[in-house]
């Protein structure tokens, strides 16, 4: 029976979506010297983020994968000539992950692949590494659980079949069987509302979650049609956390970025094609369930018609999402019980604001923040107020945030299949306030009371940041005053407020955000933001976000939300709106929301007299014609 496992290993790594493509290998060859080495690689500096000697090793294995390669004997003698250079000496990092991880997963898989080729010392060296960090170990690693004890279950699986110990095997997959569970509230791994924390309660469902379910599906695949396969309830857990959860992260081939953490900092972050392979690997698995869906999920890849619409807000994250066929829009609040952030191994240091709360990511196509970060002004991370700072300024604030949680005293949600509401109070980098942002047909309507700054510094609301792909629509286009389109999306300013749009070519290299890549970035980034001025005091803000509208439709769809859209009430008690048949609104402290039918305002739309709305606080609502006929309303 190992050695059907064995074979669905190797099955598992000659994969096409596992073989580097040709102009990867190129560019791998040309690097490789006589001696074994890469010539791009630096292998003097024990980077803890970016390691030459994890690198080196990790492209031996991508390597050895592909027998078309290694049919050239030149090219094989090319593999264990760095094969032989790695192994000169003992390679180790002040980055423990590594250590027991990166190295023995490489190395594991050089074995595998290699086999017959490797003289008897090659793989007596890479042995060492594989079999130093045995997952029945891991009462000696505290950070194995969730992502990072996967990963070791699949290096031990790899060292079971090596050595072909059946008895390892199958304590490996008992072991792997303590993951495929919903956690409770706030431990590390799959939550019960389907998003994923790790590190300490943060929201990592594309980030670690996404190399979690990852592993778990090569672990699935190998097993496949033996006595060691999970359970089916094991399965649909993994099938839900995927279909309920990941999915609703990806526009096309690109991934939310408020689901990466620390991780939006590295190359290609938000790329799908991870979580493709994902699904490809869990389709060849008889007695996988939900494959249906899964197929659908993966038809959206190539197909628009297929995405997933509907609205979720993901309780044990505070993650909204707001989805139609034709865009995507993200939003998290900064919830009391988990942890604000991290930057570490060199990573994520300017990423402050991404904790300010309210932050958003905003998807038509997909790419409009694809590879965008070296160039980002942090201080404008879409969706939050926050002071204008410089990155000296933004690093100096690193304690503030890094393992810390939140001091704001609550955030929530609600959401009802395509429409609903976040919101939350502001306590963060000496800003102050509530804000709520209500969500309708696929339409973010943002609001922003009490705002109240001492930093004695310019305070702005950034609506969004990202690639300029076209014109810049505005008030010379036909757009009313404080409105503007770009990019498939239109902004509004609904206040007397202006509306700043600043349009730049940028240049930067990675390492400004991820010192462990030196590599050029460079292009056209416009920003949209409201502007505060300095220490601003009860200041309040109003704006719209509808994706998917084109410059040439955007003054008719302007024109239609305002026939639609009134703002009822905009301060640190109450903020709500009205559009068409529905009230939105959230009570930041007890109160009454007040409508009659003498109100101008409302007569357009024949509301019946009503002056009963009232809540505990803080609360969110939503309520249309009917129930405003009723009792008071009550908690939703």
């Amino acid at each position: 029976m190992i050695q059907t496992v064995k074979q669905n290993v190797l099955q598992l790594l000659h994969a096409p979506d596992m073989l580097p493509e040709k102009p990867e290998k190129t560019a791998l060859l040309t690097a490789m010297q006589k001696d074994g080495r890469f010539s791009d690689l630096d292998y003097t500096v024990d980077d803890e983020g970016n390691w030459s000697f994890g690198s080196h090793l990790a492209r031996l294995a991508r390597l050895a994968a592909d027998e078309s390669f290694l049919a050239q004997p030149n090219h094989l003698q090319a593999v264990l000539r760095g094969v032989d250079f790695f192994l000169q000496a003992p390679r180790r990092n002040p980055n423990w992950w590594f250590n027991d991880i990166g190295l023995p997963r490489s190395a594991g898989r050089i074995c595998l692949l290699l086999a017959e080729r490797l003289t008897p010392a090659q793989t007596s060296g890479l042995m060492q590494y594989v079999s130093a960090c045995r997952v029945e170990n891991r009462s000696s690693y505290p950070a194995w659980h969730g992502a990072n004890l996967l990963w070791g279950v699949m290096n031990t699986v790899v060292l079971a079949v090596l050595t072909n110990n059946e008895t390892l095997l199958r304590a490996t997959i008992d072991t792997a069987r303590t993951e495929l569970v919903v956690q409770p509230n706030g431990q590390d791994g799959m939550q019960l509302d389907h998003s994923y924390l790790f590190h300490h309660a943060q929201l990592y469902t594309c980030g670690y979650g996404r190399a979690f379910a990852a592993d778990c599906a090569a672990l699935i695949f190998i097993l496949k049609q033996t006595e060691w396969q999970f359970s089916q309830e094991e399965l649909t857990v993994l099938a839900k956390f995927i279909f309920s959860g990941i999915r609703y992260c990806v526009r096309n081939k690109h991934v939310d970025y408020l689901t990466f953490g620390r991780e939006i900092v590295r190359p290609d972050a938000l790329s799908a094609n991870g979580i493709r392979h994902t699904l490809l690997l869990l389709q060849q698995v008889p007695e996988m369930p939900c494959r249906d869906v899964m197929q659908e999920q993966l038809a959206s890849f190539s197909a628009e018609g297929y995405a997933l619409h509907g609205d979720k807000f993901f309780y044990n994250s505070g993650y909204y999402v707001s989805r139609t066929i034709k865009s995507h829009i993200g939003c998290r609040v900064t919830q009391p019980d988990m942890m604000l952030g991290e930057s570490i191994n060199g990573e994520n240091a300017l990423s402050a604001n991404l904790c300010a709360g309210g932050a958003t990511c905003i998807m038509v196509d997909g790419r409009e923040y694809e590879n965008i970060f070296p160039l980002w002004d942090f201080a404008h991370v879409p969706g939050t107020t926050a002071p204008i700072e410089t990155d000296e300024q933004l690093l100096a604030r690193l304690p503030e945030w890094h393992g810390r949680f939140a001091h704001n005293a609550y955030a929530g949600g609600i959401s009802r299949n395509k429409y609903g509401i976040a919101y939350q109070d502001l306590d963060f980098g000496g800003v102050t306030g509530v804000t709520a942002r209500f969500f309708v047909e696929g339409m973010m309507i943002a609001l922003g009371a009490g705002i109240t700054s001492q930093s004695g510094r310019r305070v702005t609301t950034t609506l969004n940041q990202c690639w300029q792909t076209g014109p810049i629509a505005a008030q010379a286009d036909g757009l009313p005053a404080g409105c503007a389109c770009q990019g498939r999306v239109l902004y509004a300013s609904l206040d007397d407020q202006p509306l700043v749009i600043e349009s730049a070519e940028k240049q930067a290299n990675w390492s400004r955000i991820f010192k462990g890549v030196d590599q050029q970035a460079s292009g056209r980034v416009c920003t949209f933001y409201i502007d505060h001025g300095v220490d601003p005091q009860n200041a309040a803000y109003a704006y719209l976000v509808a994706p998917a509208v084109a410059n040439e439709h955007a003054a008719a769809k302007m024109a239609d939300v305002r026939r639609h859209l009134v703002v009822l009430q905009n301060d640190p008690f109450i903020q709500a709106i009205r559009y068409k048949e529905h009230v939105y609104c959230v009570f930041h402290k007890p109160r009454k929301l007040s409508l009659f039918k003498g109100n101008v305002a409302f007569a357009a739309f024949d509301i019946p007299i009503y002056d009963r709305i009232c809540s505990s606080a803080p609360s969110a609502h939503i309520i249309n014609n009917v129930d405003l006929e009723r009792a008071p309303v009550q908690n939703v």
